[in-house]
């Protein structure tokens, strides 16, 4: 092996531990930043669309139903747990 070949290997393999060490930090650090961003701009959005008049939208549907809809997604939950976790 010729010391190039070897320079060249030795500085692939510390580029690449570089770019491991760069993703593990990431996903340590930058990824629940990312996620917590995400949510407080989501929350902030629907917050502000229902300030600005979205309680105007006929939802005639979802005002006769809407004492059903949370049983029905517990129902479905529960039928979930009982498939993936049973």
């Amino acid at each position: 092996m010729k010391k190039g070949e070897r320079t060249s290997r030795y500085c692939f393999l510390g580029g690449t531990l570089r770019l491991i060490r760069l993703f593990h930090a990431f996903f340590d650090y930058g990824l629940p930043i990312v996620l917590a961003i995400g949510t407080l701009t989501g929350m902030m959005i629907f917050t502000g669309l229902t300030f600005i008049g979205i309680h105007h939208l006929e939802l005639p549907w979802l005002e006769r139903s809407e004492n059903l809809i949370p049983g029905d997604v517990l129902v479905f939950l529960g039928i979930l747990v009982v498939i993936f976790h049973g």
